[in-house]
């Protein structure tokens, strides 16, 4: 699938850290909403047998802010959310499509 390269940075940073935990990274989407840009990455468990938890958004939230802070892949302000795919699970690889 084609990634714009903010996305691909973006990526870039932040899948290798957030592995690093325990999980998966299944999508990282940069939109605006209200004039306020938002960067929402999404996760799982790299254990099937676990739900994703508020807790491990947070884990997340905190340990990928501070790299974000560092590197400033977004020029200005920003909203970052985690989340988990939840049961509308976006197809985002070739093999989630197969």
């Amino acid at each position: 699938m084609k990634q714009s390269v903010q996305i691909q940075k973006i990526d870039a940073l932040v899948r290798a850290p957030i592995e690093s935990l325990g999980y998966s990274l299944v999508r990282i989407k940069l939109s605006s909403q209200h004039g306020e840009e938002v960067l929402q990455i999404m996760a799982e468990p790299q254990d099937k047998e676990r739900d994703m938890s508020v807790e491990d958004c947070a884990q997340i939230s905190r340990h990928l802010s501070a790299i974000l802070d560092v590197e400033e892949p977004i020029s200005g302000a920003y909203r970052l959310e985690i989340s988990s795919p939840g049961i509308d699970r976006p197809l985002s690889s070739e093999e989630e499509f197969a």
